[in-house]
């Protein structure tokens, strides 16, 4: 447990975690504890949602990619971080910066309801 915290001490962000917390946490992830530390050293994944109703597929330059977020539609991931803010068409709504996990959402949807609902994001 300490090589694994020595070896992962040039992260920053791992050194300002507790190492109380690193002793709760390895006790509820067990051995996946290393694989949960490093990934606070890896880049996050950039992920953005298309707006079915204002989005032609042309409209966004930067969607150049096959990498579709398997679960999700209209749903990709980005190779790279453009600058949002400066995009008119995020302003306009015409995609959404949403992280991959929190589309999980839509599969649960489609499965467990059938009955139209309203139902509050």
């Amino acid at each position: 447990m300490l090589n694994l915290i020595n070896e992962l001490n040039n992260n920053l962000i791992v050194n300002k975690l507790n190492f109380e917390f690193i002793e709760q946490t390895r006790q509820i992830i067990g051995e996946d504890l290393e694989l949960f530390l490093k990934s606070f050293s890896e880049k996050s994944p950039i992920s953005i949602r298309l707006n079915p109703y204002k989005n032609k597929n042309s409209d966004c330059p930067f969607l150049q990619t096959d990498d579709k977020v398997p679960w999700a539609s209209h749903a990709y991931y980005l190779s790279e971080r453009p600058v949002f803010t400066l995009d008119p068409l995020f302003h306009a709504g015409v995609y959404y910066v949403q992280d991959a996990s929190s589309m999980y959402l839509e599969p649960l949807i489609k499965k467990y309801v059938s009955s139209p609902s309203i139902v509050l994001d």
